[in-house]
């Protein structure tokens, strides 16, 4: 009996010390340079260059953020520079809700954007409206902007 006990105590310490060293490199400024290389790649093919330094990982409410992001996007015309001091999502505790993804909450701390328009898309509507219009064409359902 004393020796399952030991075994038992060892998976549980093991167990921990591997959760806790997963968290602390998740969270960690290189794992961010990391993602923000691959995130910049992957993004370039939609003519948009995206950095950020960190990523945060939470659990209540569970969502993920990044910090010290920055956007420019040049496609066709219209223009986006972005920054913020942080971006990020939060999730719905019901993830799915009938065939889309549920986000609770997307948010932004300490940014600006500047939008310019192609002449095209410029027909005097309200470019906040032009963007909760494309949001709400994606496959996921956002409950807060």
């Amino acid at each position: 009996m004393h020796r399952i006990n030991t075994i038992l105590i060892f998976f549980l310490f093991f167990f921990v010390a591997l959760a806790g060293a997963s968290w602390s490199f998740l969270q960690s400024r290189a794992f961010g340079r990391l993602l923000s290389k691959a995130i910049t790649k992957v993004s370039s093919e939609y003519d948009a260059k995206v950095k950020f330094s960190r990523l945060d990982v939470r659990f209540f409410p569970p969502g993920l953020a990044l910090e010290d992001v920055s956007v420019d996007y040049d496609r066709q015309g219209t223009k986006v520079i972005a920054e913020a001091g942080e971006l990020g999502v939060s999730f719905d505790l019901q993830l799915f809700r009938g065939n889309k993804f549920r986000l609770r909450e997307i948010f932004l701390t300490e940014g600006f954007a500047e939008v310019a328009l192609a002449k095209e898309k410029d027909d005097g509507k309200n470019p906040w409206d032009l963007i909760q219009a494309e949001l709400r064409k994606l496959p996921i359902d956002i409950g807060m902007l």
